[in-house]
């Protein structure tokens, strides 16, 4: 499924047709309010700065602004300037804000340090996907959702100890799904469940 891999610059239109993205294998994460995914992407592309299999090249300005606002906010990073001298300076840590525009995000993906990969991802306001109430960005999520080439549902536990909400997302999903193979016995493309901010969930925390 590695449609469309050209240069970055380039446009495709795969998916609904009403909105045009970045060329690249597109990633879908679709995850509702306070879910995880801003956070998701900024942790992936440190990480990375270390993996030995996968690294992520950035080469897109507003991607790396992106990245590296959320990076200070995280790692509580500031910078102060003295005469003639720049140094970091430690601040509090905090998590971002939750998402109030939406991004797109380009990079390459190397893999074994040689094979590069255009990647394109989505981040948006947890609230596109509600299943209740109209959203600007609700068409937008659903068009690059329907040209991935594979689908991250993330799922916050925080969540689990409400049936309702529980249900309510779970539902939204299903009906994404239903958009990208309706009636069929299989998905055309590869789908994860992935359970975020797993530390608040018995025996995740502390120090055994």
């Amino acid at each position: 499924g590695a449609r469309g891999i050209v240069g970055v610059g380039q446009i495709d239109q795969a998916g609904g047709g009403a909105f045009e993205w970045p060329s690249g294998i597109r990633v879908g994460v679709y995850g509702h309010f306070n879910a995880g995914k801003t956070v998701y992407f900024t942790v992936l592309n440190e990480e990375c700065k270390i993996a030995r299999d996968l690294q992520i090249s950035v080469t897109d300005n507003a991607t790396s602004s992106e990245f590296l606002t959320h990076r200070r906010s995280i790692w509580g990073l500031g910078t102060v300037t003295d005469v003639g001298t720049v140094v970091d300076l430690r601040g509090e840590q905090k998590f971002p804000e939750p998402s109030v525009r939406d991004r797109v995000l380009i990079f390459n993906a190397i893999i074994d340090g040689d094979r590069k990969v255009p990647v394109v991802a989505y981040d948006y306001p947890g609230r596109a996907v509600a299943i209740t109430g109209a959203n600007e960005f609700k068409d937008k999520v659903i068009d690059f959702m329907s040209g991935c080439d594979g689908l991250l549902f993330f799922c916050d536990p925080k969540v689990m100890g409400s049936e309702l909400e529980s249900q309510a997302q779970v539902s939204s999903f299903v009906s994404m799904l239903e958009k990208l193979a309706p009636h069929s016995r299989s998905l055309p493309i590869p789908v994860a469940l992935v359970i975020t901010k797993a530390d608040v969930l018995p025996g995740f925390s502390g120090d055994n």
